[in-house]
């Protein structure tokens, strides 16, 4: 997808594989990168969404765009999100990666050179890849209940 109408139309069954996706936040989800596209228009838009049997099971929420002067593609939402990545159901997650990979290779073309970041440990885009950390995502794991928010957090 090459504008902002058809993301509108997938909002949806975007929103529901982000639901399904256990790796998903809230940069990733329709609700974040539709208005961050309205308000920065930082390139060309460039969504590839791979679908099985009409249910929308993977999307790689890209954008190309010039970076010194070379046609760079990257994920949407870049520069204010905490986390970019694909968004994947985790049933057949390896394959629909691969044919999103593919389908980038296929289009070298139309990019020069890559901006993945920042992508998150444990991104299925990473899988047998060399990849070493860039900067330090701290983290806060909260409880269940509120009756023990005292025990993760000092009182000072």
């Amino acid at each position: 997808m090459t504008s902002l109408e058809p993301l509108e139309a997938l909002r949806d069954a975007w929103s529901a594989l982000c639901d399904r996706s256990p790796r998903a936040t809230p940069f990733q989800r329709p609700e974040w990168l539709l208005p961050w596209w309205r308000t920065f228009q930082p390139g060309e838009p460039w969504v590839l969404a791979i679908r099985r049997e009409g249910r929308l099971t993977a999307l790689g929420p890209f954008l190309l765009y010039t970076k010194d002067g070379r046609r760079t593609v990257a994920f949407c939402g870049g520069g204010i999100s905490d986390y970019c990545d694909v968004v994947t159901d985790p049933e057949g997650e390896d394959e629909a990666v691969a044919v999103l990979l593919a389908h980038l290779e296929s289009q070298r073309d139309r990019w020069e050179t890559g901006d993945f970041e920042p992508i998150p440990d444990g991104s299925p885009l990473l899988r047998g890849a060399h990849a070493e950390p860039l900067d330090v995502c701290p983290f806060l794991a909260l409880p269940e209940r509120v009756e023990d928010l005292g025990e993760a957090v000092h009182t000072r």
